[in-house]
């Protein structure tokens, strides 16, 4: 597992000083902020296919700038009572029409409402796009290490293996979320006390 974290940091600083080299634009362009660039302005197709030398031919770069496109359209808002309820609600920004996608079981309950809700948005617009050049780079590239990472086959260490896997190797273990656990040992304790009684 360290082994596996050492790498995706190796992974993640090599793609940030390959994307902050890239040359946009002009001579003068370290002095400009540039806000709401697109990605496909400064991530030719010959440079993702340069990063994923071995990539699926499911993860082509026309599917990830449209992706990205689709995406940019929708935006969540995350709603969390007490320490794992949620409430998620996704915003189709083209049309302007919302709905919950997700609300827990225990959203209405009594206990729940007491705790104070925190909320955030997640614009997927602002994908690469919210902050300077620079910045939309080192995202991307942390974005890209993640995404190599979780697809690679990992077998020839060179690590340029990435967006080779369109399925999970291993489906044997489960996933579990926290409010997952949290609602099996709930589970587990109503079982037990009634077993007890």
């Amino acid at each position: 597992m360290r082994l596996t974290c050492v790498f995706t940091r190796l992974t993640c600083i090599i793609l940030s000083a390959l994307l902050l080299s890239f040359k946009c634009g002009g001579a003068n362009n370290k002095a400009a902020v540039n806000y709401n660039i697109p990605v496909a302005s400064f991530l030719s197709e010959k440079q993702f296919n340069d990063f994923f030398p071995q990539h699926d031919k499911f993860y082509n770069y026309g599917a990830f700038i449209k992706a990205i496109q689709q995406m940019g359209l929708i935006k969540i808002r995350v709603i969390r009572r007490a320490v794992s309820v949620y409430q998620i609600t996704r915003t189709d920004k083209h049309t302007g029409k919302s709905a919950i996608v997700r609300q827990d079981e225990d959203w209405n309950e009594g206990w729940a409402k007491k705790k104070p809700d925190s909320s955030y948005i997640v614009d997927y617009g602002n994908f690469c796009s919210e902050g300077s050049l620079q910045t939309n780079k080192k995202e991307l590239a942390a974005f890209f290490a993640n995404i190599a990472h979780e697809t690679r086959h990992g077998e020839n260490g060179k690590y340029d293996d990435g967006l080779m896997l369109i399925h999970e190797s291993n489906t044997s273990l489960s996933y579990f979320a926290d409010n997952d656990i949290i609602r099996l040992l709930r589970v587990k304790n109503i079982m037990d006390a009634a077993l007890c009684n």
